[in-house]
């Protein structure tokens, strides 16, 4: 047995290992990401940090394109030439984790985030009244309202705040995250929670109708978006971990794709419909696949993804795809115009 007088040495030799262990992790994060960014196939860049990323978008300006993105590590401008960080707007601040981004205007981006909701241009950011909360969803209809949605609730712009229209209590959601029009104007309200989550449609301050996510239709009752293709198909991503997978719904018959009809992943997380008409379904652990006339092709980080989890997607003015992952941001080339969507 070691004698009391020498614990503070054990203890002092333990406190050096572990500072040494926090400081290569620290410094080979940078030498990982480098090698990493030597090894991408022409046109491909990498950028980390940022690091996890919620949410992610182009912006036009005077001066060209810039990305927008957000995540645990707050708001991010970025140079789409070379992924270098641009100077946030004057009176931008520290946010909690970002979690939304809209472009309402052009030149005007909303920014969901932990401690509420604000209005940025290229210059200037600044608070818009709300109610405390976390915010996660933003839609701007095709009337022009603009609705926000997040741990209180369901909440529509009114001209100089965001006023509660449909508490969480009411909507039976715990954090509405997902928020989606459909080109018949109907509203959906989601929830990516694993136990309290859910899919409602209706309207704000009126009657909302529960689609059953648990009779058989839905492999899980978390949803993480609501797409429409051009042809009125509907898709939701659904799952939890290692169960899940992507809901289509279509003239009122319901069919559902998971890994073994060619999904990254059993969790579906991100859909994304490129200009092209291309159908892109993200995992949360495995990658993304995109829809071409040959079936799924899949991408992962040794393709050259930040990430295993795509969290959010863009293409910017040459046809570059943007995707904000959870270790970080992949801008790709533009996918040759031969390749096809498969229309299942």
């Amino acid at each position: 047995m070691a004698r009391p007088g020498k614990r503070w040495v054990r203890w002092v030799q333990f406190a050096a290992g572990l500072t040494v262990v926090l400081a290569l992790a620290w410094t080979a994060g940078p030498v990982f990401s480098g090698l990493k960014r030597s090894k991408l196939a022409p046109g491909w860049l990498l950028v980390r940090p940022p690091h996890e990323i919620s949410a992610l978008i182009l912006v036009a300006g005077t001066g060209g394109e810039t990305v927008w993105a957000g995540g645990r590590d707050g708001l991010v401008r970025l140079d789409p030439a070379t992924g270098e960080k641009l100077a946030l707007p004057e009176g931008g601040r520290s946010y909690g984790r970002v979690r939304a981004l809209l472009e309402v205007e052009p030149g005007r981006v909303v920014v969901a985030h932990g401690d509420g909701i604000d209005e940025c241009t290229g210059e200037t950011c600044r608070l818009i009244p709300s109610a405390k909360g976390g915010w996660m969803a933003l839609l701007k209809r095709l009337d022009g309202t603009l609705l926000a949605s997040g741990e209180a609730g369901l909440a529509r712009f009114e001209g100089m705040d965001f006023r509660l229209t449909d508490s969480a209590a009411k909507l039976g959601l715990k954090d509405p995250d997902v928020l989606y029009e459909d080109s018949s104007g109907r509203l959906w309200v989601g929830s990516s929670d694993p136990a309290y989550g859910g899919l409602l449609e209706g309207a704000p301050g009126g009657v909302w109708r529960k689609v059953h996510t648990t009779n058989g239709r839905f492999p899980h009752p978390s949803v993480s978006m609501v797409l429409e293709e051009p042809d009125g198909a509907l898709w939701f991503s659904t799952g939890f971990g290692r169960e899940g997978g992507a809901v289509r719904w279509f003239k009122g018959e319901w069919t559902t794709w998971t890994k073994a009809e060619g999904l990254a992943g059993e969790k579906a997380r991100t859909l994304y419909l490129d200009r092209a008409g291309r159908l892109w379904i993200g995992s949360e652990y495995d990658g993304i696949v995109y829809r071409t006339d040959r079936g799924f092709t899949r991408l992962t980080p040794d393709d050259g993804l930040a990430g295993w989890e795509v969290k959010a997607m863009a293409e910017d003015a040459q046809g570059n795809y943007w995707m904000g992952t959870e270790d970080g941001i992949t801008s790709m080339p533009a996918i040759p115009a031969a390749v096809k969507e498969e229309r299942q």
